[in-house]
């Protein structure tokens, strides 16, 4: 797997990504939100298809079997003040101004909120931020993964042993997207705890591609505790923070947060 070390300084791992985001104004409610991220996702699709050439837009949004494409869609913000963002990773960020303009008319036009009659309608301008770095936290020797969007990790149960090779595929497979691709390696596993709280959740999408299909979606949300010599995998888990992890990534799935535990620093 990819060694994130091979990007790594004291202070982070060097990894390009570009944010595009617009504040809107609506309600978008926690429980909404995994089908509102593929409504989201789905009406990019439909606003960028005939906008870039063939080849790219057949990499951001690949037949299934195909390599992770290189973006995710994330909200940020109070449920009354939202923050719709696509992240775009490495070379894909040459897409950052198409992709500005899909989302402008996607949200100008206003975004249905499955269940809701007020649509999310955007309030103010686009806004594109170019990153290079992710920061890492080496001095800490436990910590709480927080779930917040449902995470699939292609089993009928959230296997916590399982995560961090999931994790290092994602990082490896999205390296290819950086420049260079470096040398591969297994991350170091370590001690779970098995106080993990962690609940299914499942939703159905609408596949317009799959003439409005009805698509069963699950995932896990909830906390997993993570404790031990953490130094080794915290590039994999801050990395995760950034690029999601398991399946459906692109419709907002498999986003996590770390948060240090009391008394956790080394």
């Amino acid at each position: 797997m990819t060694d994130p070390a091979r990007f790594a300084d004291a202070g982070g791992v060097a990894w390009d990504f570009c944010d595009i985001s617009v504040p809107c104004l609506g309600v978008a409610v926690t429980q909404v939100r995994p089908t509102l991220l593929s409504r989201l996702r789905g009406r990019l699709g439909q606003q960028l298809f005939g906008q870039i050439p063939a080849d790219r837009y057949a990499e951001m949004f690949p037949e299934r079997g195909q390599r992770p494409p290189p973006f995710v869609v994330r909200i940020d913000g109070p449920p009354a003040a939202p923050m719709l963002i696509v992240r775009l990773f490495g070379r894909a960020a040459e897409l950052c101004g198409v992709v500005g303009e899909a989302l402008e008319a996607v949200t100008g036009q206003g975004l249905i909120v499955p269940g809701r009659m007020t649509p999310l309608i955007a309030v103010g301008e686009v806004s594109i931020v170019h990153h290079s770095h992710v920061p890492i936290r080496n001095d800490v020797n436990e910590i709480v993964l927080r779930f917040v969007t449902p995470t699939c990790l292609g089993h009928d149960q959230f296997v916590p042993n399982s995560f961090l090779y999931h994790v290092a595929t994602r990082i490896d497979r999205l390296a290819l997207w950086q420049d260079g691709q470096p040398p591969l390696s297994q991350p170091d596993q370590i001690d779970f705890l098995t106080n993990s709280t962690m609940e299914r959740r499942s939703w159905t999408r609408i596949a317009h591609r799959q003439d409005g299909r009805q698509v069963p979606m699950e995932g896990y949300v909830g906390e997993m505790r993570l404790k031990g010599e953490l130094a080794t995998i915290m590039p994999f888990l801050s990395l995760c923070e950034v690029c999601h992890v398991g399946r459906h990534t692109t419709f907002g799935m498999g986003r996590s947060e770390i948060v240090p535990t009391y008394g956790s620093y080394t």
